[in-house]
């Protein structure tokens, strides 16, 4: 009866052991889940942020672009209005000697 009584605790140890384990293994279970979602979502919003680096760097591309071409437009029309401005200092230095020798011969 003792030796009865023995095996019957220790099977009852047995299965509460049992049952702690499964419980530890449930839990760690949906730890691992939980894990590899937010692995997941990680992965993932690297890849957007992957293409939006992408995209900024297109974007920086054709600004850099655009400034090269402004800049070039921009330097043409200075020199076209520093030829224009140029023929007029010309003009005026002439109508400046035109009028100092009509004041001469006046």
């Amino acid at each position: 009866k003792q030796w009865y009584q023995r095996r019957v605790r220790g099977v009852k140890e047995f299965e509460e052991a049992s049952d702690e384990l499964r419980n530890e293994l449930s839990i760690a279970q949906e730890k691992i889940s939980t894990l590899l979602l937010d692995k997941k979502k990680n992965q993932e919003n690297l890849g957007r942020a992957d293409k939006t680096i992408d995209l900024l760097n297109g974007d920086k591309e054709r600004l850099t672009n655009q400034v090269a071409t402004v800049t070039r437009e921009y330097e043409k029309r200075m020199a076209v209005l520093d030829e224009e401005l140029d023929g007029e200092q010309t003009k005026v230095l002439r109508r400046t000697e035109e009028n100092a020798s009509l004041k001469k011969r006046l």
